[in-house]
């Protein structure tokens, strides 16, 4: 009899499983407002150019709503999300993980960077109540989100499921769908553009970026410098990026001119 109840127990635990991972959060009520937009209002941009993105969550009844640092804490909840239209390509991170191909660059053999990268934040389990006064997130790279891989005219838009109406003494807690208005964005394609600022940046981050004292004097403009490389993928950023990571000096195209991957590499990892 007690292994038949612990049975049953088992079977009833992994139905409420698979139950909860099929619920939707419902849609929250227009008093909460998602916005987002670039930062200093810019709308058209190069293929692989970095893209500062600002996000804010606001309500017109005060204390009503909730918005968590932690998502998974709520039935249905999940971060931040960003879609466009026309398709452009999701980037798909672990949850907690970071866009880190820029990381590799600063711990390599010449960089002198040590110790672990990423924002820390100042209260990862942050509840905060919504008012009329925004809660501002950013600037960050809408890169780390999608990527546009051709030219074009975008309609980009932000959800989460992060908000909430429960307490925090409430045991189920439920998520609000948050969305933001559409935000339209150019992409345009220019190569001459594209070849001079992959030389411009690479010749910036030889500069400031491979002495012992990153860590210490320029942390902020190398990573920076790293991010906008390898978020250009062009042949000649990609050749950059990876002769700064390991001393493989060139990268191979397909037929269509897409970077391919790396066909040979110095002998030596650095240059001096």
């Amino acid at each position: 009899m007690k292994k038949l109840s612990l049975n049953a127990i088992v079977v009833l635990l992994a139905c409420l499983s698979l139950f909860a991972q099929d619920i939707q959060p419902v849609l929250a009520p227009a008093e909460v407002v998602l916005n987002f937009n670039t930062e200093n209002g810019r709308h058209e941009f190069h293929l692989g150019e970095l893209i500062s993105i600002t996000y804010s969550y606001r309500a017109t009844t005060t204390r009503k709503y909730t918005w968590l640092e932690q998502s998974q804490k709520l039935i249905a909840g999940r971060r931040l999300r960003i879609e466009c239209s026309p398709s452009a390509e999701t980037v798909q991170l672990a949850p907690g993980a970071s866009d880190d191909k820029f990381e590799n660059m600063l711990a390599a053999p010449c960089g002198g960077y040590e110790g672990g990268i990423g924002s820390g934040c100042v209260d990862c389990d942050a509840e905060l109540p919504l008012g009329e006064t925004p809660i501002n997130f950013g600037p960050v790279p809408l890169n780390t989100f999608v990527r546009f891989r051709t030219p074009g005219r975008y309609m980009c838009v932000v959800s989460s499921a992060d908000v909430t109406t429960s307490s925090k003494d409430e045991s189920l807690r439920y998520a609000l769908l948050v969305n933001s208005k559409p935000l339209e964005l150019r992409i345009t394609d220019d190569p001459t553009w594209s070849r001079s600022v992959a030389t411009t940046y690479a010749s910036a981050y030889d500069r400031s970026c491979l002495g012992e004292d990153v860590a210490r004097n320029n942390f902020s403009e190398c990573t920076d410098l790293a991010r906008r490389i390898t978020y250009m993928d062009t042949v000649d950023s990609l050749t950059n990026e990876a002769a700064r990571i390991d001393g493989r000096d060139t990268v191979g195209t397909t037929d269509s001119g897409r970077p391919s991957g790396v066909r040979r590499t110095r002998s030596t990892p650095c240059s001096s």
